[in-house]
């Protein structure tokens, strides 16, 4: 369901999304919280990258979302996301 707030379009969420909408927003925080507190003064965010797990019953799989449409500036952000997690140094940079 849709409605508008002024300029703004709001919808109503299920709980579980609203869930789900929370927890990424928690992680985000955290992870930006982390970089704050190693170089405050020379961090700074580009490209934002999500991705998902998802479950639709018997059908799943992988959904991921980018700030930046260019699909090589997806696939590097990704490919380098995938070297660090299969790093054995958990504060390796890319």
């Amino acid at each position: 369901m849709e409605y508008w707030h002024g300029r703004c379009s709001v919808f109503s969420m299920r709980p579980e999304t609203q869930e789900a909408l929370e927890r990424a927003t928690a992680l985000a925080r955290e992870y930006l919280e982390g970089l704050e507190e190693r170089d405050p003064d020379r961090f700074k965010v580009g490209v934002i990258g999500l991705v998902f797990e998802t479950d639709f019953g018997e059908q799943g799989g992988i959904g991921y979302a980018c700030s930046d449409d260019r699909y090589w500036i997806q696939a590097a952000l990704f490919r380098a996301a995938v070297r660090q997690a299969e790093s054995t140094d958990a504060e390796s940079e890319w």
